[in-house]
């Protein structure tokens, strides 16, 4: 951490402390090896099943990215016959899987 000394900076800092830990299991974020864990329900969907994702409208776009890609990633790993849309409607986004 930098210290102010007469209208200059002290540039001698503390080396950061980390503590070492052992067996600590690594988090799965969006698969394991029993199958799809990611954010959105794509492994539970049927073609022309939907579902909404509440945001604001100043969020859509950027929501809507995240879901398509999302849905891209599934298709691409886990099921390659799986399609889908997302259109912004009132109060925020769907998707809707089309086969």
């Amino acid at each position: 951490m930098l210290k102010k000394v007469n209208d200059s900076f002290d540039a001698r800092t503390e080396p950061m402390v980390y503590k070492i830990e052992k067996n600590v299991p690594m988090p799965t974020w969006y698969r394991n090896s029993t199958g799809y864990k990611g954010q959105f329900p794509f492994e539970l969907m049927k073609k022309n099943d939907s579902f909404f994702i509440p945001c604001a409208s100043v969020l859509q776009d950027k929501i809507g990215s995240k879901v398509h890609q999302a849905s891209a990633n599934y298709r691409r790993i886990w099921n390659e016959d799986f399609k889908g849309a997302y259109r912004s409607v009132t109060g925020g986004i769907r998707f809707w899987r089309t086969s």
